[in-house]
């Protein structure tokens, strides 16, 4: 038995993906009209899509991807120029900074006396907890 074609699409609902969509993410998130900040949630709203689509977008066309990613860096230049020129609240800043960008606070520990302690160790060991703090840091 032959399986017959009828020329429909091989299943579901067909992409709204267009090629000029790359150009597009970018030109939105260059225009300076759009206050306070471009969201990709409002160009994906834009598009008349759901913001996932865009996610599986990057995946499905490489040069989407790399349009998104520049879009990102246009956001990121963005979030950073109007915080530093006050546009947006302190607590708004924090957390754009902590859930969007991915930025977090860095805390340094000093332990008093722990200088003393590695140089009196063999060379060895200290590289040892060296390469063991790196890849925690990966982590």
């Amino acid at each position: 038995m032959t399986k017959q074609t009828t020329g429909k699409h091989p299943g579901g609902r067909p992409s709204k993906y267009d090629p000029e969509y790359c150009t597009a993410i970018i030109d939105y998130f260059k225009d300076e009209t759009i206050q306070p900040l471009p969201l990709f949630e409002d160009f994906a709203e834009k598009l008349d899509i759901c913001v996932t689509t865009l996610y599986v977008w990057q995946t499905a066309h490489p040069e989407f991807l790399k349009a998104y990613k520049r879009a990102q860096k246009i956001q990121l230049s963005r979030w950073i120029k109007g915080s530093m020129e006050g546009k947006f609240n302190t607590a708004f800043t924090i957390f754009a900074g902590k859930n969007m960008f991915g930025w977090r606070d860095k805390n340094e520990l000093e332990i008093p006396g722990l200088s003393d302690l590695l140089s009196a160790m063999p060379t060895a060991v200290r590289a040892e907890i060296a390469k063991a703090l790196k890849e925690r840091a990966k982590k």
